[in-house]
């Protein structure tokens, strides 16, 4: 594709993102936990990872992007939140069928050692309050010729479950994405998140303790839409991206960032050319080694790093990202690690 109609795609990206710069909190809306944001890395560059997704974490971000893994991974995050606060994520993704991938997702949010109390103030039970997401992802491929590079789909299929003191709740929903890699170096994704994504809750167990009668009741999952943008520059050791994000209620949230990788040489194994005796061979490469990023997330700036280091039979990846408070709020910190086979 003629990359004069590239550079304006992803100028136009960076500048809408730009002008529409406004603060907007994720709180009061059922399942915000689905979409606050998981891996040091897509956190570190402010939560633009739509257009990018090019690691264990693009499931989550836009399902679409698994299709670029190229390796059996697993993937871990531990992210600390104000108010005591825990935010946990555990995936997985491999490359089935040739052109498809599979994934696997648990998302485990939560708080305890609340102190619940009556209408009169006295104490009463310790409340705890327990969120969990586990996500199925499967991508394809469906175009990898002139004059694109590669397009590829992707889906999600959700089971969401929360306890609340002694309420329960599940419910089931759907997330779709678009990973078109325009050229070698640019690419773009869209994705839609918590499709037909609600819980459906029943009181009746809990307020029978207190000899009174419950209910049922759905509450409904905001839908989430997410474009970004990513370039690679500088022989492809700078890294650019942007998002844009929009829930049918909330405001526009703007996400952008940037890293700088140092490469090193490693031995891999890469198919062979056609008409070879061995399918696969060991060749010198150059890999990323040492990343650092920042960024931007709608109101806090984020930073962070990470380090690759081949141990033995796998690839061993450590990323950690900071996140600067918003007011009466404290900084975050996220830490995780992936492992490649």
């Amino acid at each position: 594709m003629n990359r004069v109609f590239i550079y304006p795609l992803l100028i136009l990206t960076f500048f809408a993102g730009a002008i529409c710069l406004a603060d907007s909190e994720d709180g009061g809306y059922a399942g915000v936990f689905t979409t606050m944001g998981i891996g040091a890395r897509p956190i570190g560059l402010g939560g633009a990872f739509t257009g990018l997704c090019d690691d264990v974490n693009a499931g989550y971000w836009n399902p679409a992007g698994i299709s670029r893994i190229g390796e059996f991974t697993i993937g871990g995050m531990y992210r600390r939140l104000d108010l005591d606060r825990r935010y946990n994520f555990f995936n997985l993704a491999t490359p089935i069928m040739g052109d498809a991938s599979l994934g696997l997702s648990w998302i485990n949010s939560g708080v305890s050692d609340v102190q619940g109390r009556d209408s009169d103030g006295l104490p009463t039970e310790e409340i705890k309050n327990r969120k969990n997401a586990i996500f199925l992802s499967f991508a394809r491929r469906l175009l990898q010729k002139e004059p694109l590079e590669m397009l590829s789909l992707g889906v999600n299929v959700k089971y969401i479950q929360e306890d609340l003191a002694n309420l329960n709740a599940y419910g089931v929903g759907f997330d779709f994405g678009v990973f078109l890699q325009m050229t070698e170096e640019y690419a773009v994704g869209f994705a839609v998140q918590n499709i037909g994504s609600r819980y459906n809750w029943d009181s009746g167990s809990y307020y029978a303790l207190y000899g009174s009668q419950g209910s049922t009741y759905k509450e409904t999952f905001p839908v989430n839409f997410r474009f970004g943008a990513s370039g690679l520059l500088l022989d492809k050791h700078l890294v650019l991206a942007s998002d844009i994000e929009k829930s049918n209620k909330q405001e526009v949230r703007v996400h952008f960032g940037g890293e700088y990788w140092l490469f090193r040489e490693v031995l891999k194994e890469v198919e062979s050319e056609e008409g070879s005796e061995e399918a696969t061979v060991r060749l010198l490469v150059e890999d990323r080694w040492v990343g650092i990023r920042a960024g931007y997330d709608d109101g806090r700036l984020t930073f962070g790093g990470s380090l690759w280091q081949e141990v033995r039979w796998f690839d061993l990846g450590i990323g950690y990202a900071f996140v600067t408070a918003k007011v009466n709020e404290d900084p975050e910190h996220v830490v995780s690690i992936e492992l490649q086979f």
